[in-house]
């Protein structure tokens, strides 16, 4: 992993946000500086002021990371751990070195005590200015050397949190941006599809009924056929209508049954029928001609 070239933004890179973090840091224990300056002091500690400053830094560390990680271009957990070590990096450099001067080699002349203080000691004590409540609360009972570390240990936990509550909100912003994007592709599709005709309103099982009923009456019998000239007789058998029969008479029946025959006797020539002939279905009468009586 090149650091040089690792971004946590689009503009800042993982030194460049270090690097501001920590002048912003020191802007703002100045200006504590300033205030404590005016409001002065009669020989103890403002308790009130106190709280306020370590209120106000822990904000900071928070904060300021929550807004670099909350848009944050990385997800690795290595890179966002390598950027709160760079950043807390000069407060543990100044911290150790203090820490050995006042316990390995302290000065033991004026000049050489006044140069430590200056050049070491004197910068580690103003970024540990806002820390003042912690150290009335418990950190004079305690070596200076322990206090100062539990203090980098309490820095490095806020600007862990900072950095969680950022890529937490970074995670929670895409899966809406994703949610958003599936709900228009959802709906494109939508209109893009088929136009699907409306539901069928329900129909009441009474209703269905009666429908069923009329349609199973309006089949039973035959539509009536405009062309049938018998439509508006009401019979179920079929009736055959035959040729009417010719009235016989009585002079008829006695000239036949003088002839001795009832039908004729004169042979009919057969025709050429490819189709079996069919009997006719009514009697057909032969009407003898009319002969002259002979007077005796």
């Amino acid at each position: 992993m090149n650091l040089s070239t690792t971004r946590l933004t689009k503009r800042l890179k993982i030194f460049d946000t270090a690097l501001f973090c920590n002048i912003f840091y020191l802007l703002l224990v100045l200006i504590f500086k300033g205030i404590q300056g005016l409001l002065g002091s009669n020989g103890t500690y403002n308790l009130i002021y106190g709280v306020i400053e370590f209120v106000v830094v822990t904000f900071y560390w928070v904060g300021f990371n929550w807004m670099i990680f909350r848009k944050s271009g990385t997800k690795s957990q290595k890179v966002r751990i390598t950027y709160i070590l760079i950043n807390m990096a000069p407060a543990i450099i100044f911290t150790l070195i203090s820490i050995l001067i006042i316990y390995v080699f302290p000065g033991y002349d004026f000049t050489t005590a006044w140069n430590q203080f200056s050049f070491a000691i004197s910068p580690t004590l103003f970024w540990y200015l806002p820390y003042g409540y912690l150290y009335f609360a418990f950190g004079a009972a305690m070596p200076i050397g322990l206090f100062m570390l539990l203090c980098l240990v309490y820095a490095f936990g806020a600007q862990v949190v900072g950095v969680m509550i950022g890529a937490s909100q970074q995670l929670h912003e895409e899966e809406h941006q994703k949610e958003v994007q599936r709900q228009r592709q959802r709906i494109a599709r939508q209109k893009a599809a088929p136009v699907v005709s409306a539901e069928k309103p329900r129909v009441s099982p009474v209703r269905r009924r009666d429908r069923v009923l009329e349609a199973t009456a309006a089949n039973r019998y035959e539509k009536e056929d405009e062309d049938n000239p018998f439509r508006d007789d009401s019979d179920t058998e079929q009736i055959i209508y035959t040729e009417a029969i010719s009235t016989i008479t009585d002079e008829m029946i006695e000239n036949s049954v003088q002839n001795g025959k009832l039908y004729s006797d004169i042979p009919s020539e057969p025709a050429e029928k490819t189709e079996p002939e069919k009997k006719p279905t009514t009697p057909q009468w032969e009407i003898p001609k009319k002969t002259r009586r002979h007077r005796k």
